[in-house]
């Protein structure tokens, strides 16, 4: 009774005879699984006492509008006239620092807010 040969056994057994030359790695379908495993997101646990986690969530809709009301301040005075008054060269400061403070509002500020929503979810999913 002949075994049947599994694919690598095969090639191994071929290029053992100088016949072929095999070099063992992973399918095509391997590396995809393994790449999207690695792309997948993962599960963080975060541990906070529930005096942190009070303090966060108080915290964060106060920077968003901390930020969002110091761009809009400086926007406004940098454009108003207002500045001009006071230095010539205040103007221009004040619109870039109203830019900084919208850029920080556009990037950094998106993810503490999605750290609030997920923060809110995980609280409210407790109490439900």
């Amino acid at each position: 009774m002949s075994q049947i040969e599994t694919d690598h056994e095969f090639k191994t057994r071929m290029a053992a005879e100088g016949r072929a030359i095999y070099v063992p790695g992973k399918t095509d379908e391997q590396i995809a699984a393994e790449q999207e495993r690695k792309a997948a997101p993962k599960p963080v646990t975060l541990h906070l006492s529930e005096s942190d986690l009070t303090g966060i969530m108080q915290a964060l809709p106060q920077t968003f509008d901390l930020v969002s009301d110091l761009a809009r301040a400086c926007e406004y005075l940098g454009g108003s006239g207002l500045a001009d008054d006071v230095a010539s060269d205040l103007a221009p400061v004040l619109r870039l620092f109203a830019r900084a403070c919208q850029a920080a509002e556009a990037q950094e500020l998106e993810s503490l807010f999605k750290l609030e929503t997920k923060l809110r979810d995980a609280v409210q999913g407790e109490g439900a």
